[in-house]
């Protein structure tokens, strides 16, 4: 029997170096104008991007230094308002109020992406928040939630086809958080994903959310991440979906992991289950780490992955 394929890749948006940080600070403030500051964060994103292709990762994870949080580029559509700041995973992330009719206009990635990057070799993947966690984060009860969402993820999937991605991130921290998962309500939503013909991977995390990957195989999801700070790798039992990430990289601690720890434990994980793929990766969006202990901790991910798949 074929031993599982290994890959390795970020997730989320990067955190900013000092240098980045006192530019965004002083871009807020209106000391430095807005052509200045992207072109810092073009810079800084270059250096990113390049660092992952020379770890040899599987998908170059795009950096997306100008996003906040997840949510950051819906709160410029039309008929979106920020409503009360949420914790989710340590993130702050806005709920909305919806006032008006909400249109997803063309072009709204592409104001917080670089495209110019992605000219570079490779397959490139962005992150997203989900479409189940946005739906709880949506305050207003009296509208068709379902709706809204149907018109902000139909436009923003389409433009992220459009700009080349090859995978798209999807991070639903609210399964962490809640244990009231609607199962009709998460179907109806999803399967709103099985006409896109692009690999998405689910990112859950802060929780022992195993039980929900037989439900997500259902859907067009090509992988559904674990975090390991929750769940115990030799409890991982055969399930009907393709890939499995493991989110070994802890996102939450200053801590540098052990890679030769990681690697005996994913061979042996290899050896007791199939999985088509295991891919090794953060647990969540990185962004909250300090850079130095980040840009190590990308290094032992490139480590492990080189390793694990010779």
């Amino acid at each position: 029997m074929n031993m599982s394929i290994f890959e390795g890749y970020s997730t989320g948006i990067f955190p900013l170096d000092p240098e980045a940080i006192k530019i965004y600070l002083d871009y807020e403030n209106g000391l430095v104008d807005h052509n200045t500051y992207e072109d810092i964060l073009l810079d800084k994103s270059r250096y990113l991007v390049e660092l992952q292709s020379k770890l040899g990762f599987t998908y170059i994870s795009d950096p997306q230094l100008l996003w906040r949080n997840l949510l950051e580029p819906i709160y410029y559509l039309k008929g979106v308002k920020k409503y009360n700041p949420v914790n989710l995973g340590g993130d702050i992330i806005y709920s909305i109020r919806i006032v008006d009719d909400v249109r997803y206009f063309h072009g709204l990635i592409n104001e917080f992406i670089f495209e110019e990057l992605r000219k570079t070799t490779g397959k490139w993947k962005i992150t997203i928040l989900g479409p189940y966690t946005f739906y709880n984060l949506i305050a207003n009860s009296i509208i068709n939630r379902e709706n809204v969402i149907r018109e902000i993820y139909s436009g923003l999937l389409d433009e992220i086809i459009e700009s080349g991605y090859d995978a798209v991130d999807i991070h639903e921290p609210i399964f962490a958080s809640s244990s009231d998962i609607d199962r009709n309500l998460l179907k109806r939503i999803y399967r709103n994903l099985d006409v896109y013909d692009i690999d998405f991977n689910i990112y859950t995390y802060d929780a022992d959310t195993s039980i929900y990957i037989g439900l997500f195989s259902q859907f067009n999801i090509k992988g559904f991440s674990i975090d390991t700070r929750y769940i115990d790798i030799w409890r991982i039992y055969p399930v009907p979906i393709d890939k499995i990430i493991v989110g070994y990289i802890d996102s939450s601690d200053i801590y540098i992991e052990d890679p030769v720890k990681a690697i005996n434990n994913l061979r042996k994980l290899s050896k007791r289950i199939r999985f088509k793929i295991i891919g090794i990766s953060f647990n969540k969006s990185p962004h909250i780490l300090p850079y130095k202990e980040f840009i190590e901790k990308l290094r032992v991910l490139g480590l492990i992955l080189k390793e694990v798949a010779r």
